[in-house]
This record gives structure tokens, C-alpha cells and sequence, in this order.
């Protein structure tokens, strides 16, 4: 049966990524190519996922472009979470584990490598490990020996405050120091992330601390608090924008509630956190709003698109059309959350903090000390914060594997160094 070898690589590889595709055919392997597979109109993060799932192994093109690429290391991700083969080839001389980011470092931990030379060379070399005459270290990912630390799963994500504090606080190094075998899930924020680490999906995970509070009450004795992980964006968790010729050009939070009447269009996702943060604000209730005629529209989140078409609208959101906002000067960000009353202050603040959560079963059968791993990843976290060299690289870092709205990697880093200063206080201002 033919072997089908998904290649792996950042865009600025395609051509070793081509010539080797092109020498594997010559031995008679199926090379997957998304450049060559994916159909036109496909949806294409679904038919690599796919892929993926089905090939007989992975192998990622290891370059300095390709471990600053979201996609590649989605692939790889993709491929650990399918338990396929995944075989690192090392284009530019990458030696060791510690050359590469902390979440490449997690993900390669238990592959050995392979010096990519020539095409012809690497083909020959890949066609032996698939039939099991070369070393199959890279291809064994299945059943550990027992004397294999257990694995832990952390979960992972794009979004910036999550994966900011995942790898200051190096987590997953900690962990490991304990004996432990840290794994990374992707798992996107939700709900949905409480109730799979209480199904045992996942050990390890940064939630809304209310939510994971309120949880706790319905599921006693499940997930324990390890260590506080900021307040999104530094307590002001939602953003009110508008458009900048409106009536409310010159607003502020205090007084936004006393002037909302009939026909006013507010715009925001009705059971999210920010549509109760706004109520908060305001002091108005979805009832009392409807009440007054304001029409409420469920949006869950409303782009500066909406203020183009309707610039009497108020548009309540998160941080990238706040951000895009503020890049682009397209609409204006009503202010005065300092002045809003003290309790009012706090209330947000309180609703707006992250919390790292454990497992509390997988903590008892590791013998893990929580309250003092919570203590070195604080403070594995506020070195990283002060640290100008460890810091600057963390913003590249975040900046190249994080979800953004913008092509431009200057914008990306200056949104990712403002977000953790909102939400960390850490570096300065930059918008």
C-alpha cells in the first residue's frame, strides 16, 4: 500500500517542500502538498485536518521561518493530537530543543530528528523509517513504557492573554521538573473547557475565574485554583465604540446610561460577558434598556463595519475592533472606566480575572505541590514581565502564533505588547 507522507512547512520553504515531494513520488510514496491538494473553492482547514488524520506519517520542514508560523505549528499540533508519526527534518541547522519557542519545545520533546540534505538523500532515508529499517524513534508515539513520566494536558490556545501567561510562567517546564510529561491540546476558549478537564480531557487549563468559581459549585471537588492569570484587559473587560461624527463622540462610561433613549441601536452579544459588564457600567439593565426603546441587537461580535452603515449605533466588543480602532482611527473608543464608582471598578475587575486551573484528581495521583507550583509560575511569569530581552521575544513569539484581525506584523506586535500591559501590566502603553 502506497505510504502517505503529509509535508509540513512554512511558505518560505515551499521549494525544498516541492523537491521533496517530488523525490518521495520517485520512490513510489504519496507526498501531501496543500498547495497541491487542497481544492479550489475547499475549505481549507478542514480538508488538512483531514489529512492529516490519514497519513501515514507527518513530517514538518524545521526552519526559522517555520517555527514562527501559525500554521505549521497548528499542522504539527494537529498531528500530535492524531497520534501520527510526526518526523522533524532540520533545514538550517537547529540542534537542540532549547534553540526553539517553549511551545515547539513541548510538541517535539519525544521525536528525534533528521538532517534534511538533499531531496533524493531525505526520500531514501524517509522510505526506510516508514518500512522500519531505519531508526523509528521519530515514528513511535503510541504506548510509553512504563517508566515513561505520565503525560498531563495542558490546554492551549490562540487566544493572547492564554497563551501569554502559558508561556511566561513556563508551565510546561515546571511541570516537567516534577515528573511530569506535559502535553499541549489545542482548545479553544469556551465553556466547554471546564467540563472536558472534569471529563479528564484536560489537567491543566486558564479560565474566567467567576465562571470556573460558579462551575466549582456544581462539580465540588474537580478543578482547584493554582495561580491568578491577569484580568483581561486590565479589568475594563469590553469595549464601547462609536462612530466618530456621532452624538456620543464626546461620552463617557458614567454618563453613557442617562442619555440612552428611544430608538438608539446598541449592538452585542446578549449572553456574553460584555453585555452584563455594560449593564454593569451603565447601570441599566437588557430590560430597563428595552424599557426606554433602546433597540438591543444580539451581535456577538460587532465589527467597526456596523458604525459605516448605522454611525448613531454604539457597538459593544473585545479588543480587536477596540485595537482596530485605534490602528486605523475608523471609530471612537468611549472612555472614563477610572471614573465609573469604586464598587463598579471592582465588580469588573473581579469578573474580568483569569485563573489557572488544575485538575484536582490528576494532582493527587502526580503527588503535585499546587500551592507552590502556583508560586514559581507567578513568578516564572513576573521575571519574564521584567526581563527586556525575555519579554521582547515573547512578543515576537505571540505575535507570529496568536489570532489577529491584521496582515501587519508591526500592528501584531503593538497589539500584543498593549494587551499585556492591559492585562499584566507588563512593558508600557503602546496604544
Amino acid at each position: 500500500m502506497t505510504q502517505v507522507v503529509f509535508i509540513s512547512h512554512s511558505s518560505m520553504d515551499a521549494e525544498t517542500a516541492r523537491e521533496l515531494a517530488d523525490a518521495l513520488r520517485s520512490r513510489g510514496m504519496d507526498p501531501w502538498l496543500a498547495s497541491e491538494r487542497v481544492t479550489p473553492g475547499g475549505y481549507y482547514a478542514s480538508e488538512i485536518t483531514r489529512a492529516i488524520a490519514q497519513a501515514d506519517a507527518v513530517v514538518v520542514l524545521l526552519s526559522r521561518a517555520s517555527i514562527t508560523s501559525p500554521q505549521v505549528k497548528r499542522e504539527v499540533d494537529s498531528a500530535v493530537s492524531a497520534d501520527r508519526p510526526l518526523i522533524p527534518l532540520d533545514l538550517h541547522g537547529i540542534r537542540t530543543l532549547s534553540e526553539l519557542p517553549d511551545e515547539w519545545q513541548y510538541l517535539l520533546r519525544l521525536t528525534q530528528w533528521h538532517r534534511h540534505t538533499h531531496a533524493s538523500d531525505t526520500a531514501h532515508h524517509l522510505e526506510r523509517i516508514l518500512l522500519g529499517e531505519a531508526s523509528s524513534g521519530p515514528t513511535v508515539r503510541a504506548s510509553a513504557p512504563r517508566a515513561e513520566p505520565a503525560t498531563v494536558t495542558i490546554a492551549d490556545s490562540n487566544l493572547l492573554v492564554v497563551k501569554a501567561f502559558l508561556l511566561a510562567s513556563r508551565l510546561a517546564n515546571e511541570l516537567g521538573a516534577l515528573g511530569a510529561a506535559p502535553h499541549m491540546v489545542n482548545a479553544p476558549w469556551s465553556s466547554n473547557l471546564l467540563d472536558r478537564a472534569v471529563d479528564g480531557e484536560l489537567d491543566f487549563l486558564i479560565y474566567n475565574e467567576v465562571a470556573a468559581r460558579s462551575f466549582a459549585e456544581r462539580h465540588p471537588d474537580e478543578l482547584v485554583v493554582v495561580a491568578h492569570a491577569g484580568h483581561s484587559m486590565g479589568g475594563n473587560n469590553f469595549g464601547v465604540l462609536v462612530s466618530n461624527d456621532s452624538r456620543w463622540r464626546d461620552v463617557d462610561l458614567g454618563t453613557l446610561g442617562t442619555l440612552l433613549d428611544h430608538g438608539v441601536r446598541i449592538y452585542l452579544g446578549l449572553n456574553s460577558d460584555r453585555a452584563r459588564n455594560f449593564s454593569l457600567a451603565t447601570g441599566l439593565t437588557l430590560l430597563e434598556l428595552r424599557e426606554r426603546g433602546v433597540v438591543v441587537v444580539n451581535a456577538g461580535e460587532p465589527g467597526l463595519e456596523i458604525l459605516a452603515s448605522d454611525p448613531d449605533a454604539i457597538i459593544v466588543t473585545g479588543q480587536n475592533a477596540r485595537f482596530e480602532a485605534r490602528l486605523s482611527g475608523a471609530a471612537y473608543e468611549v472612555g472614563g472606566f477610572e471614573r465609573l464608582p469604586p464598587q463598579t471598578r471592582k465588580s469588573l475587575r473581579q469578573g474580568s480575572s483569569n485563573v489557572l486551573l488544575a485538575r484536582l484528581e490528576t494532582a493527587n495521583q502526580l503527588g503535585l505541590d499546587l500551592p507552590s507550583l502556583g508560586a514559581r509560575v507567578k513568578r516564572n511569569a513576573a521575571e519574564c514581565w521584567a526581563d527586556d530581552s525575555e519579554f521582547e521575544s515573547l512578543v515576537s513569539t505571540l505575535a507570529g502564533c496568536c489570532d489577529f484581525q491584521f496582515a501587519r506584523r508591526q500592528d501584531r506586535i503593538l497589539i500584543t505588547k498593549h494587551v499585556l500591559y492591559e492585562t499584566y501590566r507588563a512593558g508600557e502603553p503602546v496604544l
